[in-house]
């Protein structure tokens, strides 16, 4: 019969099919990132001091020991860190990387304000997720 497919050209666009979907649902990972800026970087500032755990793997630093700040001396208002796919949205990882940190300190328009236990600075990054899939995760200086 003219306009039907043979019966192999339809299993083969059914598994062409299926590899695309599977392909698709695979690649739909977002960057999972995180984000350390001041908002204004003429009044407020944002250091974290942390283990290099903290930092993802493709960062180097000599000692055990690391300071992130924001602005920094070159003048940058945001840095940003790419930790790979997925969100944020699994708490046991935002609770294992507020285990690395020391301390997140603020200072900006309304005074200083320090983060120094482990509960603190988890709460604080679970509440600083946001994004599709909570992907960034922000520490922002105000």
């Amino acid at each position: 019969k003219s306009g039907q497919l043979p019966g192999f050209l339809k299993m083969n666009m059914y598994r062409t099919g299926l590899i695309i979907t599977i392909l698709l649902w695979c690649s739909c990972d977002p960057a999972r990132v995180l984000i350390v800026r001041s908002a204004y970087p003429e009044q407020a500032s944002v250091t974290i001091y942390a283990d290099q755990a903290f930092l993802p793997s493709i960062y180097s630093a000599d000692t055990g020991q690391i300071r992130i700040t924001v602005p920094d001396g070159a003048g940058n208002s945001e840095l940003i860190f790419m930790y790979g796919l997925g969100g944020w949205a699994n708490d046991s990882l935002l609770y294992q990387m507020s285990g690395q940190v020391d301390s997140i300190c603020f200072t900006g328009i309304q005074g200083n304000h320090t983060l120094y236990l482990q509960d603190e600075i988890y709460d604080y990054l679970r509440l600083s997720r946001s994004g599709f899939a909570s992907r960034k995760l922000t520490i922002t200086a105000r």
